[in-house]
């Protein structure tokens, strides 16, 4: 298996990891985004941070599966 397949698996399973912790709103996973971003974000913005950090990630392994 080429290198650049492993990534995008890992880079696949990450999203999946985002969008189910953004759904289903795991409290541990948003104390940790708002400990990156600022103690002062909402939970809806860290919860807007997971999503968009999933696409990104989706939209990466997509390519690496291309190349």
């Amino acid at each position: 298996m080429e290198l650049t397949k492993i990534f995008a698996i890992l880079c696949l399973l990450y999203a999946v990891m985002m969008f189910f912790s953004a759904f289903v709103k795991s409290p541990g996973m948003i104390k940790l985004v708002k400990m990156k971003f600022g103690k002062n974000s909402s939970d809806k913005k860290a919860i807007n941070i997971m999503l968009i950090t999933g696409v990104v990630m989706l939209i990466a392994s997509i390519i690496l599966f291309i190349v």
